[in-house]
């Protein structure tokens, strides 16, 4: 299956909603978690932005589950610009493959994008740096309507350089509500980050080099407790 013909990438989406999602993996007993800017949503409590898409976060060695839960759908492996096709009862190994879109029909819009996650047992690990880890049970949240998310210094450790616009408001955002419900400070470090460059790009109007580690920062590393490993290559 890795060596499949890949096909041009196409992005037209239609996302599922959260009531859809939870109806459509009712019947996987494997955990999932909504991802992305809709798990910074759910934590915020309220939408931020219009989202294009809709992320789902699940363990790779529970790839299967989901597989059949998507069952007859057309099912792709996203990966450098173009699509491979994802048969059930194929395992995807290759770890630059975890990115899988799905849609009901070949000429259909998008409708759930699923990521892969690595663990090691009943631990979490960051794949850019998997001395970065978490305990499974600890890696997300739930809603009032019992849907799962990421937590959001989960959410923001693959974006630790905020962006301008948007992104950079919702991470101070986060990080304000983080401080306000005691979680780890790596969410608080990434959005005082946002906030410090917000700041300098306000007073300079131009853009600004990537800041060095805050104060901040390096407090989240030493004080991150039993979920994050210290570690000196976040990105």
């Amino acid at each position: 299956m890795q060596n499949a013909e890949a096909a041009p990438l196409e992005q037209r989406w239609e996302p599922l909603s959260l009531e859809d999602v939870k109806k459509m993996l009712a019947s996987v007993a494997a955990p999932w978690w909504i991802a992305g800017g809709r798990a910074l949503d759910m934590f915020v409590g309220h939408e931020t932005r219009t989202h294009v898409d809709i992320d789902v976060a699940v363990l790779r060695r529970d790839q299967q589950a989901f597989r059949e839960a998507l069952g007859k759908w057309d099912v792709q492996i996203a990966h450098d610009g173009a699509f491979i096709p994802w048969k059930r009862g194929d395992t995807i190994t290759d770890p630059d493959h975890h990115e899988i879109w799905a849609r009901e029909t070949p000429d259909g819009p998008w409708r759930i994008e699923l990521l892969f996650e690595e663990s090691d047992g009943s631990r979490w690990m960051y794949r850019r740096n998997p001395s970065i880890g978490l305990n499974v049970a600890d890696l997300g949240r739930r809603d009032a309507y019992g849907i799962q998310f990421l937590r959001p210094e989960v959410v923001l450790v693959w974006h630790p350089v905020p962006p301008t616009g948007g992104r950079a408001a919702v991470q101070v955002e986060v990080a304000a509500a983080g401080r306000r419900n005691g979680l780890p400070l790596r969410a608080a470090a990434a959005g005082c980050r946002a906030e410090r460059l917000a700041r300098r790009r306000a007073v300079h109007d131009r853009p600004v080099a990537p800041l060095a580690a805050t104060p901040e920062m390096k407090e989240a590393r030493l004080s991150a407790g039993p979920f994050f490993s210290a570690d000196r290559n976040a990105n």
